[in-house]
């Protein structure tokens, strides 16, 4: 409302002689009353201005902060690639130190595997002896029950 009345008065000192000649008196009161008018908008004015520059200055903080945690995420984002590169490097040792067990355990394995299957051709060739020979026992024996399987040292004395 107050800014209306500004107006007017601004509008009517424009105008001028329009209105009629005006007093000095006239002109002193419509400074009056336009001062009276504005004080409050030129009192918002500069309280807005303070607003202003107070969220200016906290709007530069805020810049700073999101600079100092762009370089914080920037630190830990390399760290974290640091770390990661690490973590590869340790894996790749484990798989390569994992293999040469495997290999070894394995190498190992055939080993006892090859032993067994010659322990076993041994078992298997003994075993053909042990049957022969117990042929043989069985064979000499019917030749003795038969009276075939003398010496020949008996034979010629009788």
């Amino acid at each position: 409302m107050k800014v209306i009345v500004v107006l007017l008065v601004t509008l009517a000192l424009a105008q001028g002689p329009a209105f009629g000649e005006l007093s000095d008196s006239d002109v002193t009161r419509m400074e009056q009353m336009m001062n009276a008018a504005l004080a409050p908008v030129i009192a918002e004015l500069n309280e807005l201005k303070a607003e202003l520059q107070a969220v200016k200055t906290e709007l530069a903080a805020l810049k700073n902060d999101v600079s100092e945690l762009k370089g914080e995420v920037r630190q830990q984002g390399n760290r974290i690639t640091s770390l990661e590169s690490r973590m590869n490097s340790q894996t790749n040792a484990l798989l390569l130190v994992a293999g040469l067990l495997v290999t070894v355990l394995l190498w190992m394995l055939k080993q006892q595997w090859d032993a067994r299957r010659e322990d076993n051709k041994t078992i298997t060739s003994q075993q053909e002896t042990i049957v022969a020979l117990q042929a043989e026992i069985e064979r000499l024996k019917l030749g003795i029950v038969t009276g075939q399987g003398k010496p020949a040292t008996d034979n010629v004395a009788s």
